[in-house]
């Protein structure tokens, strides 16, 4: 579920971190979260960095993430994220043209006592992305493979 407008606005100036936790009362599996960057921006440019998760005995999680400011000028801001993301594994060949996507980042599943494993031809590459959790409801396949295209660097 993705959140933004989270926690209390927080002044950050130019060089300096901001330590942050949050919990939803239990375990929400993986989770990110960023800046949410408030307006006016004197010039800063945040950065988010050591995401963590602690997972208590009790199944209570708790994430936390450092807001570093970059930049040249300071601003507000609480955060913004969330966790509804798939595992895709995308397949394409040397120009970078999707040819292939597999849900998940595993090429092989074994259920029932029956392995099966998925492979493509010499030269195409395998690029481990994580999308939107909604790609496996979308029925059309040219939707399908435009929002597959967004995840693919060119070569």
């Amino acid at each position: 579920m993705a959140f933004n407008n989270i926690g209390p606005l927080t002044f950050l100036a130019p060089g300096q971190t901001a330590s942050w936790s949050y919990s939803y009362g239990d375990d929400h599996g993986t989770q990110f979260a960023s800046a949410d960057v408030k307006t006016p921006n004197q010039g800063a440019v945040h950065l988010a960095d050591q995401q963590t998760k602690r997972k208590d005995n009790n199944g209570v999680a708790t994430y936390s993430v450092n807001i570093h400011n970059l930049g040249a000028g300071g601003c507000f801001h609480n955060l913004q994220g969330g966790g509804d993301v798939m595992k895709m594994s995308i397949v394409t060949d040397a120009h970078g043209n999707l040819l292939a996507a597999v849900q998940g980042h595993s090429l092989s599943e074994s259920k029932g006592g029956v392995q099966a494993t998925v492979t493509f031809a010499p030269g195409h590459q395998v690029h481990q992305v994580e999308v939107d959790d909604d790609m496996d409801t979308i029925t059309d396949p040219a939707v399908f493979q435009q929002r597959l295209k967004q995840h693919i660097a060119k070569p």
